[in-house]
């Protein structure tokens, strides 16, 4: 089960930095600054997306206390977000599912020990 969990945060780590990104971009690990395309689309919403899909990148092999700080981190971002989920739909349920599956690994690598 916690594999599931590791495979779908790495899948929401590529939704979360795809939105970032022009949708006919093919360089979606690379910043978004650098594109044509992708530069006109830059505003706060996207910052949010980028460092949440930074955050996720590592989540997969930290401790669960280095992963609680960031399941923190995540959820304020959602908040932040969800208080615009009508101008921010998309993201706002990107950072809703990445709150949830991290709790989930907290949850997984917390009972691991015992």
């Amino acid at each position: 089960m916690i594999e599931a969990i590791k495979e779908e945060l790495i899948k929401q780590r590529e939704k979360l930095i795809q939105y970032c990104h022009d949708e006919e971009c093919d360089s979606i690990y690379t910043c978004p600054q650098g594109h044509e395309k992708c530069k006109k689309k830059l505003d706060l919403d996207t910052a949010i997306a980028w460092v949440a899909g930074h955050i996720l990148s590592s989540a997969p092999y930290q401790t669960p206390e280095t992963l609680r700080d960031n399941f923190h981190t995540l959820l304020y971002l959602y908040e932040v977000v969800r208080l615009h989920k009508d101008r921010y739909p998309t993201l706002t349920q990107l950072l809703r599912d990445t709150v949830h599956l991290v709790d989930y690994l907290i949850t997984w690598k917390s009972t691991e020990r015992y």
